[in-house]
């Protein structure tokens, strides 16, 4: 898909990865809506965009009225919308025994249901496009499940599944549905939390060489990315290979248990 001056509601506009993304796709010509809970914060994110048709929502996609005010304003002029976006809002880790039953409803809400609800209530826009894309955004722990991780997996885990799924039932349609994963992105966060980097023997990356691939992805259309060449081949033999991957994981033990005490649950 040719995406310059294509319409795009990009979700979690203002932190690390979605700033990165919307430079690089207001870079080639994509026009922006950019949406999120922070009006002051995704107006600064759009001034400092190139071009002058971008547009700002602020609002909750977490609940009904988010959802409705986003909704509404994507049928506002005459632009029409071609592709969302679903950005998730950061990742989190911690033991799953001391993670309270409150965090672990928002956390599901937030990265499972929330984007669900939001394709749905956005197809009717989207098959009126002669071309369309659903981008669903996620990370390595959508494919292999990791000790500390284990809400971040179940939502993950999910929102791939799904996004198959829904893939494969909209292929008499113009919507072509995207799952593109990265390998953790490089931010305050997890700059401070090196033993979680060292355990899987993986770099993290960086916000703008995911938005680069990411593009290079909805350019071409392909289904389903994970970048990093080790993470592609951890996941075929976490399929085919379970155990080897079992015992990878328990020689590192310690470290992904330190990990998991640095809890990065996004605070509701």
């Amino acid at each position: 898909m040719e995406l310059a001056n294509k319409t795009v509601v990009l979700t979690h506009a203002t932190n690390t990865l979605g700033r990165a993304l919307a430079q690089a796709l207001a870079g080639i010509g994509a026009r922006l809506v950019l949406s999120g809970g922070d009006q002051a914060a995704l107006k600064q994110v759009g001034e400092r965009l190139p071009g002058d048709q971008h547009s700002v929502v602020a609002s909750d996609i977490n609940t009904e009225p988010g959802r409705v005010s986003l909704i509404h304003a994507c049928q506002q002029g005459d632009r029409g919308l071609d592709i969302l976006i679903n950005n998730p809002m950061s990742g989190g880790q911690g033991s799953f025994r001391a993670t309270p039953q409150s965090t672990i409803d928002a956390y599901l809400k937030a990265h499972l249901n929330a984007p669900i609800l939001l394709i749905r209530a956005l197809l009717p826009q989207l098959l009126k496009r002669d071309s369309a894309q659903i981008v669903n955004i996620g990370a390595l722990t959508a494919s292999i499940g990791l000790p500390g991780f284990a809400c971040d997996s179940a939502a993950r885990f999910g929102l791939r599944g799904f996004s198959e799924a829904l893939a494969r039932e909209l292929g008499d349609t113009p919507i072509k549905v995207i799952y593109f994963a990265h390998r953790g992105i490089k931010s305050e966060q997890t700059q401070a939390n090196k033993n979680l980097g060292s355990a899987l023997k993986r770099p993290l990356d960086s916000a703008d060489s995911v938005g680069k691939a990411l593009i290079r992805a909805m350019e071409t259309e392909s289904p389903f990315t994970q970048m990093g060449w080790r993470e592609r081949l951890w996941i075929k033999r976490n399929a085919v290979a379970q155990k080897k991957i079992d015992q990878a994981i328990e020689n590192q033990r310690a470290s992904f248990a330190a990990s998991a005490r640095k809890k990065s649950f996004p605070d509701r």
